[in-house]
């Protein structure tokens, strides 16, 4: 299985699966734990518009469409969209 990992600010290597539940985590309060997943789900889909919003941002301010932005981007949101899925899954 080849499973990309994630690295925090505190160089700290999680897959995917780790990075979901230490999201839901967060938001869990007295096992919570449906809630914990929507309010974490709710996150990750902002943070997803958010890097929309940045692309076309760097588009318009650049004039022109990068191919690194689109590459850092790119790998940003398939990353979240991974952690998603594992969100769901949990």
């Amino acid at each position: 299985m080849n499973m990309k990992i994630i690295v925090n600010t505190q160089t700290e290597i999680m897959t995917q699966k780790e990075k979901a539940m230490q999201i839901v985590m967060r938001f869990d309060r007295e096992g919570e734990t449906d809630n914990a997943k929507q309010r974490a789900l709710i996150c990750i889909d902002n943070d997803l518009e958010l890097l929309s919003d940045l692309g076309n941002k760097l588009y318009t301010k650049l004039g022109t469409d990068s191919y690194m932005e689109r590459c850092v981007i790119h790998d940003l949101r398939k990353e979240l969209e991974k952690v998603k899925q594992e969100i769901e899954k949990l």
